[in-house]
């Protein structure tokens, strides 16, 4: 007796709660993209669909559906029934915040170059600069 193929494709409610959970909104045209094997489609598609969504952090969310949904897959295959029905983690708690921001002030290395360059000159007045 042979049992009919699983389709393993991700269900559209699990992605949308499992972005959702991550904070993005995932529009069906980029689940449509994902299901597809299209990821830069859908990639493109999630962040128009969030405005303010960086390259990475899209990218970031796409690849932990794709982990989230081979897993599951993974799972389904081999125990239909030990299947687990929880969604991922969310991407946010795992984000470095980022390091420079718009508007920081330039950092402390010009300061050290001018109290050096100064220091330079100090020391050339006082042990050699002096006329004669």
């Amino acid at each position: 007796m042979q049992t009919p193929p699983v389709d393993h494709r991700p269900d559209a409610r699990a992605l949308q709660a499992a972005a959702a959970e991550a904070g993005i909104q995932l529009p069906d045209a980029a689940i449509q993209a994902f299901r597809g094997g299209r990821m830069i489609e859908a990639i493109k598609l999630v962040r128009a669909a969030n405005p303010g969504l960086d390259l990475a952090r899209a990218k970031a969310a796409m690849e932990h559906l794709q982990r989230a949904q081979r897993s599951t897959a993974n799972l389904a295959g081999s125990h239909p029934e030990a299947a687990p029905h929880h969604s991922p983690a969310p991407l946010a708690s795992r984000t470095r915040p980022p390091t420079v921001a718009q508007g920081d002030p330039p950092g402390q290395l010009r300061w050290v170059l001018i109290v050096l360059a100064l220091l330079a000159g100090a020391v050339w007045y006082v042990f050699g600069g002096q006329p004669g």
